[in-house]
């Protein structure tokens, strides 16, 4: 009996660990997830709006190729 609480505590200890480690390996990443997610944004604005000037669509299918790229 003694032997399995001493192996939950180290599981418990080894989960700890895994944890934090992923907490860290997110905090490192989420500057790049920010970064990819605002070109993604802007890549796509700059699209849209090239479209629009090159066709002068009209409002509607304006609308309509929004939810095409939805």
């Amino acid at each position: 009996m003694k032997f399995l609480a001493m192996k939950t505590v180290h599981v418990d200890d080894v989960e700890r660990e895994m944890y934090k480690k992923v907490k860290q390996d997110i905090k490192k990443k989420i500057p790049y997830l920010f970064l990819f997610f605002f070109m993604f944004i802007s890549f796509v604005f700059i699209i849209f709006s090239f479209l629009r000037f090159f066709f002068k669509f009209s409002s509607c299918n304006v609308f309509l190729l929004i939810l095409f790229f939805i």
